[in-house]
């Protein structure tokens, strides 16, 4: 039986409604989340649900956003320092604060 305890270092995720092992690729996470056999469906907004928790949405773009705070995926980065974000309305909040001069 697989761990329900995912591990994005390993590159393998555990699905938490049917015990699935799903790759830590998004397009991979994105198809589970939209097609898992084990979550009812009971109406649109349930169009993709999160493999780590009960979260749902009917948007493609907010699942992304969602899922990355289980994977830790932060792919906006600062140009001018090493900072990385999750969204890109937490990267232009992070230039905005550190570097003023230089805002996007």
């Amino acid at each position: 039986m697989p761990s329900l305890c995912s591990s994005s270092h390993t590159g393998i995720l555990s699905c938490i409604h049917c015990q699935c092992l799903i790759s830590n690729e998004e397009p991979d996470i994105m198809n589970h989340s939209k097609s898992c056999p084990e979550v009812p469906r009971p109406d649109l907004s349930y169009r993709y649900c999160c493999y780590a928790c009960f979260y749902h949405s009917l948007y493609n773009s907010d699942m992304k956003r969602h899922i990355r705070k289980h994977t830790g995926q932060k792919p906006y980065k600062c140009p001018c320092c090493n900072y990385r974000a999750t969204t890109n309305a937490g990267l232009k909040s992070h230039v905005n604060a550190r570097h003023a001069m230089l805002a996007i």
